[in-house]
């Protein structure tokens, strides 16, 4: 496994330091705190994700495994063990890897879709990655890549969205969103618009009404959820931990329940693919 290879030596650079060819690269990854992504959160954390998403066997919510990726893949794929700074290691190469491999400077660049998705990127294997300007770009303009509506990322477009971001970067993307869910084959896009609202497209079918009702359900849950354990201290949990799944909750609700409205026929004209709240 590529990704295997690359962490273990990612591993043996960092632990040159200042002695590795890279020194400047790998002190930078080496300085990066612990703790970005759900896989190397607390204990007490990666169990109250699995509250938000439902059962960890199988989830209810997007996205799946929320925090297995030391389990699954750095154990069983890699032989990996427990020491932590291998680890991290391999999450940083997880986090910041374009496929397998580690790119300074590129691997730098902020993820947003959209009007403020500025680049593209086209590379494979063993040729040079080219990083195009897909607009102008203006002095002091942040530039953008994208995680899923990417040229060179395996087809994510239709699969990959808000939450695999969480599980896979450790973030919240702001709008746009792109939501997946799976087991209800339900897909939409939900962004800002310049009136302060939401705008919501389709990307699959509309809900239907057993559909509607599951995700009614669910959005209730949450907001219990952030009315209960989400709204108060929780022993052996950092802030930032409970920052990040409070986060994550409520954009979850806010997509969930912006679907409802607009299937529920809110401000939506029929036959449209896009519609406002």
């Amino acid at each position: 496994d590529w990704v295997c290879t690359t962490t273990r030596n990612l591993v043996r650079e960092m632990k040159l330091g200042n002695a590795s060819a890279w020194a400047p690269y790998v002190n930078y990854l080496k300085s990066q705190p612990y703790g970005q992504l759900p896989s190397h959160w607390s204990e007490p954390a990666r169990e109250l994700l699995d509250e938000v998403v439902g059962d960890p066997s199988n989830p209810i919510l997007p996205p799946s495994d929320p925090s297995g990726w030391i389990d699954d893949e750095w154990k069983n794929e890699c032989d990996g063990g427990d020491d932590l700074f291998e680890q991290n290691a391999f999450l940083l190469v997880t986090q910041r890897g374009w496929d397998d491999l580690l790119i300074p400077v590129y691997d730098m660049m902020s993820h947003r879709n959209g009007k403020w998705l500025n680049t593209r990127s086209l590379g494979v294997r063993n040729e040079v990655v080219e990083v195009q300007a897909k607009k102008a770009i203006r002095a002091g303009e942040e530039i953008y890549t994208s995680y899923d509506q990417c040229e060179d990322c395996g087809g994510r477009a239709d699969s990959y969205g808000t939450p695999e971001i969480f599980r896979d970067y450790g973030f919240t993307e702001i709008y746009p969103q792109r939501w997946h869910f799976h087991d209800q084959g339900i897909s939409f896009v939900l962004d800002a618009n310049d009136d302060n609202g939401l705008e919501l497209e389709w990307l699959s079918a509309e809900p239907d009404e057993d559909e509607i009702e599951f995700f009614e359900g669910q959005a209730e849950r949450l907001r219990e959820l952030m009315d209960g354990k989400l709204s108060i201290y929780n022993e052996g949990i950092s802030q930032s931990e409970q920052l990040a799944i409070r986060e994550f909750t409520d954009a979850m609700i806010t997509a969930m329940d912006t679907m409802i409205t607009i299937v529920k026929g809110m401000d939506c004209t029929s036959g449209e693919d896009t519609c406002i709240v």
